[in-house]
């Protein structure tokens, strides 16, 4: 099956996007999946040298009228554009999707991806792990703040429902291009960018693809938290004999793709627990997962994970981050 990864920036992202083209190269065994990026403000030479790296580069679209459209940017055509991809990449059977502030330690994921993606159905992973501190509070329905972000987008009985829901991150993805699920999420795209009560915002498609899984019904097929690890939810730990980070929580499981979860306004910030973490360049960002931060998460307590000195458990050296501890209203 022709396959492609598609990723998207801007001249801001740019150093984010390489990073993570760079990665690609590092870990495929060949050449067989094609890299696609989507220009949502690039520049010139930055163009010229994601080509350089065997990209195809595609000038993004406003696929959406909406108010306020000329205002808010041209990297907003990352989140508008990505419910239309097979518009933008029709050479493609499968497409995989890595947002620009993740790169990958290995393959693994990407298999996985495929295999998951081959019927139709959407390969997707889940904001669920138990080092996550969120999933211990899912039932104070804003925790996160998601009804604040789900509620710029829906009515408030769509926004309370979701909030109190597993999020599914639009961050890595696969489909196949002639999947059904693509036209469902384009619906409630456009929901989420309609004139009278809703604000578009940098969650936005993600909010459509939640609302078309739980109000729609659209195929999943859910992946483990290690294809796509949100480090804004739990730092990851670092085996110092493998150099890896992994998951912060034995068995320690290798993570296959690194999601740092950036704040747009500052993308060398990594924004973990109320804390900045500088520097989001890799090899930065792996040597500060060697030792634990200086706080626990937001609205958890502290329950820090061992470190696990050379010749211990698993012969590894490891430090993690702390962690702490039905029927769907009016569907479509």
């Amino acid at each position: 099956m022709k396959t492609v990864i598609i990723s998207a920036g801007d001249a801001v992202y740019f150093p984010l996007l390489k990073g993570l083209i760079i990665s690609i190269h590092q870990q495929r065994p060949n050449a067989e999946i094609a890299l696609g990026v989507l220009d949502v403000g690039l520049e010139p030479r930055q163009i010229e040298e994601l080509r350089g790296l065997g990209v195809q580069v595609v000038a993004g679209q406003w696929d959406f009228n909406f108010a306020g459209r000329e205002e808010i940017g041209r990297w907003f055509q990352a989140m508008t554009c990505r419910c239309q991809l097979p518009k933008y990449f029709p050479d493609f059977e499968l497409l995989i999707w890595i947002d620009a502030d993740a790169w990958l330690q290995d393959w693994r994921a990407i298999e996985l991806l495929c295999r998951a993606a081959e019927r139709e159905r959407l390969a997707i992973v889940p904001e669920l792990h138990r080092s996550y501190a969120h999933v211990y509070h899912m039932g104070d329905f804003n925790h996160d703040h998601l009804y604040d972000v789900y509620r710029m987008s829906f009515v408030d009985e769509h926004a309370r429902f979701l909030a109190a829901s597993p999020v599914i991150n639009s961050g890595v993805f696969a489909m196949r291009h002639d999947s059904p699920t693509w036209q469902t999420w384009a619906k409630w795209m456009a929901i989420t960018l309609r004139p009278n009560g809703a604000v578009p915002n940098k969650m936005s498609e993600q909010s459509a693809l939640n609302a078309a899984f739980y109000f729609d019904r659209v195929a999943i097929v859910p992946l483990p938290a290690w294809c796509n690890w949100m480090c804004g939810q739990a730092l990851p730990a670092f085996d110092g004999v493998a150099k890896k980070l992994v998951e912060p929580v034995i068995p320690y499981e290798p993570i296959s793709i690194v999601h740092v979860s950036l704040d747009r306004t500052n993308p060398r910030n990594i924004r973990h627990g109320g804390s900045n973490w500088r520097g989001c360049r890799r090899d930065r960002f792996t040597r500060r997962c060697r030792r634990p931060p200086r706080r626990a998460p937001r609205h958890c307590e502290r329950s820090p994970v061992p470190a696990l000195r050379r010749g211990g458990e698993g012969g590894a050296s490891m430090r993690g981050a702390g962690w702490d501890r039905d029927d769907v209203p009016g569907a479509a």
